[in-house]
């Protein structure tokens, strides 16, 4: 090789180089050259993971190569319709923006996209003559045809003994009106050998029951009692709605003010004046959050009395979420107190009852039209929704375990129990 041409190899390598070093420069800080529009832009990265994995993703209706968990690189900004499939499973899909040095998670405040059977596995049935649920919808306690009363823990799926089936004189643990929390300890109570006896006529006037399980708190006649196994004390007359906590506080409306009655206080403390005048009440006290219905109207109270929204037919406290389901049968919300903020869940025109919020999946839970569904919180571009279970009766319940895969349906004396995913 001659002199003339080693100094044009030389000047070509020379040339290649301030070529490509720039792009690769760019490149590795996230810039790619978009066909499309004929410009040097700035990426983005999507990342979908999915419970379970080995998923498989779809960009604008091109397969990725891998499947999840997958994070794809050097995005071009802009909109991408992706698709996530898998066999036996139903398919996920939503329409994201993959904005330039962001990374954008298909899955929204969580790290996985939680992916449904398409045919949930029926695991087991029980039969039962009568099923409650407690009040914070994580057991149900439920009578056999041999004269047996047995709970069950819908978070590991393990069914207990307490012994034979009893009824106490204010209410059996199968009455719709009694509200419990611990199966075992309701139980125990109902049993106490001394416990006083309740006089027929209060009995029969009894409109609500809720339970502590060391003490019980009921309205009859519109009067508030607590019964105990040494006593039934009068609380108030005239009382509106009551509620007990777990530390043995009782919380009632009486002449439109709120009260709250401590244990081993003399008297009770007014905690909200002047509220307003109501038909109906009812009250639900958690996690040192007070929620308030009246008429039908959702409140909530941070020192002073708050509207919420109206009406309200339905109210639950999510304890893993820290936030509150409500909805009227057309429409389910959930309300966070921190933000003081509600989000529009679902809208039906069709009524639906038992809107269930899990926390774990993002989902929440209800029954429609014979069907047990699930639609996604994740309202970017439209929410995911799924049909889980089929041929639900009419007055069916159900609960769903804390982790989301497990399915317990109360439906025609038989508990069911479903793995969804």
């Amino acid at each position: 090789m001659n002199l003339k041409a080693r100094f044009s190899l030389i000047g070509a390598g020379i040339i290649i180089f301030l070529i490509i070093t720039p792009l690769l420069v760019l490149y590795a800080r996230g810039f790619k050259y978009d066909f499309s529009t004929g410009q040097v832009v700035k990426t983005g990265t999507l990342v979908v993971k999915t419970d379970p994995a080995k998923a498989a993703v779809w960009l604008n209706g091109n397969q990725q190569k891998n499947d999840t968990p997958l994070v794809v690189r050097f995005l071009s900004p802009k909109d991408y319709e992706i698709s996530v499939t898998k066999d036996g499973y139903q398919p996920w899909t939503k329409r994201l923006s993959v904005n330039a040095q962001y990374v954008t998670w298909a899955a929204q405040n969580r790290d996985y996209i939680n992916l449904f059977f398409q045919t949930p596995k029926l695991e087991q049935t029980q039969p039962v003559v009568l099923a409650t649920f407690s009040k914070n919808r994580d057991e149900i306690f439920f009578t056999t045809s041999d004269n047996s009363a047995r709970s069950l823990n819908v978070n590991n799926g393990q069914t207990a003994p307490l012994g034979p089936a009893v009824t106490s004189d204010i209410a059996s643990l199968t009455d719709p009106r009694l509200v419990w929390s611990d199966a075992a300890k309701i139980y125990e109570m109902m049993l106490t050998k001394d416990k006083p006896g309740l006089p027929g006529a209060l009995a029969a006037q009894i409109e609500y029951v809720e339970s502590n399980d060391d003490q019980v708190l009921f309205i009859a006649g519109h009067n508030l009692y607590v019964y105990s196994p040494a006593q039934i004390k009068l609380i108030e007359r005239s009382v509106a709605a009551g509620t007990l906590t777990s530390d043995g506080t009782i919380w009632y409306v009486h002449a439109n003010n709120l009260y709250r009655w401590r244990p081993n206080s003399e008297k009770p403390d007014i905690i909200q004046s002047r509220l307003p005048a109501s038909q109906a009440a009812s009250l639900l006290v958690a996690d040192n959050r007070i929620f308030l219905t009246l008429d039908q109207t959702l409140y909530t109270i941070n020192e002073t009395l708050e509207p919420v929204y109206s009406p309200v037919t339905f109210a639950q406290w999510n304890a893993s979420a820290g936030q509150l389901v409500y909805s009227n049968g057309h429409e389910a919300q959930i309300y966070n107190p921190n933000t003081k903020k509600s989000q529009l869940v679902l809208r039906s025109l069709d009524a639906f009852t038992d809107p269930i919020f899990n926390n774990e999946t993002g989902y929440l839970f209800y029954q429609q039209n014979g069907q047990i569904r699930a639609i996604e919180l994740d309202d970017r571009n439209g929410q995911n929704s799924y049909t889980i279970i089929t041929n639900v009766s009419v007055g069916a319940k159900f609960e769903i375990s804390r982790s989301g895969q497990k399915i317990y349906v109360y439906d025609q004396r038989m508990i069911k129990e479903y793995t969804i995913r």
